[in-house]
């Protein structure tokens, strides 16, 4: 079976395709023709930035003329780092317009296989229902 990466699949799209997110490895494509979204699935070794990841679904959709484009991302569990939460927290509030303000100014730790966060302004009991 063939690996392909978005830089080889995307090839005619190449300028459109920030440098951070080329090598990520496709693992699903799929499109919902209800809605026009384009979903790409892709693994990655090194993690990707909420505004590389944004850049690249609206100029995709465009140049695609899809209703929505998406791209998952994908990482390995040892990747998880409490580095990366401001960006997860971007991701969240794009995707789960629930979690917006929850978690601003929150404080995350990893330590021992455990993320924590300690949220600063409330939501916990709404966070938890969702």
């Amino acid at each position: 079976m063939n690996t392909y990466t978005i830089e080889s699949f995307f090839e005619d799209y190449k300028e459109l395709i920030p440098t951070v997110i080329e090598k990520g490895r496709i693992l699903r494509l799929g499109f919902n023709e209800e809605n026009g979204t384009f979903t790409c699935q892709a693994a990655f070794d090194k993690l990707v930035p909420f505004d590389s990841t944004v850049e690249f679904e609206t100029k995709m959709r465009a140049a695609l003329g899809a209703g929505k484009f998406v791209l998952q991302l994908k990482y390995t569990p040892d990747m998880l780092c409490a580095e990366y939460f401001p960006e997860l927290c971007k991701f969240l509030k794009s995707r789960f317009p629930l979690v917006n303000g929850f978690f601003d100014n929150a404080e995350a730790v990893y330590e021992n296989g455990v993320f924590t966060v300690n949220i600063k302004h409330g939501g916990e009991a709404l966070l938890k229902k969702a």
